[in-house]
């Protein structure tokens, strides 16, 4: 980390600045977008990136599961809760891959993984209760 404080990491400013832009071919239901609120206020000021691009990361990220796997993201709350997890740790898995692209040192890859690896643990104890 550049500055020696943990969770701040040096992106590219080019790259987070084409992040603000909402891709309307994203089609989640109420709860999930209130979970990538709550990611973002979770994740982005753990690792010192704007709302807005962090956000705009998410988005990459949902967008790549519904590539994939020909669906719209609101299909997850019809699976299982054990289906659902998957589904949600594909997602952290885009979002660590496209949030990866734009870091400027590859050598913080690893704790950049950590910190969305927390956020996760986040999302299964509040949303995705394998319980239920």
């Amino acid at each position: 980390m550049s500055d020696g404080r943990r969770g701040i990491f040096d992106f590219d400013p080019t790259k987070t600045g084409a992040l603000s832009a909402w891709d309307t071919r994203i089609e989640m239901d109420s709860t999930q977008v209130r979970l990538v609120r709550d990611l973002v206020n979770l994740v982005g000021p753990r690792i010192g990136l704007d709302p807005i691009p962090c956000h705009g990361l998410w988005l990459q990220a949902v967008r790549r599961w519904q590539t994939v796997h020909n669906a719209p993201a609101a299909s997850i709350r019809r699976l299982s809760p054990k289906e659902r997890a998957a589904a949600a740790s594909e997602i952290k898995d885009y979002f660590i891959e496209v949030t990866t692209e734009i870091l400027r040192s590859p050598t913080q890859r690893r704790a950049l993984k950590d910190a969305i690896d927390d956020a996760f643990k986040m999302y299964m104890k509040s949303y995705n209760r394998l319980d239920q």
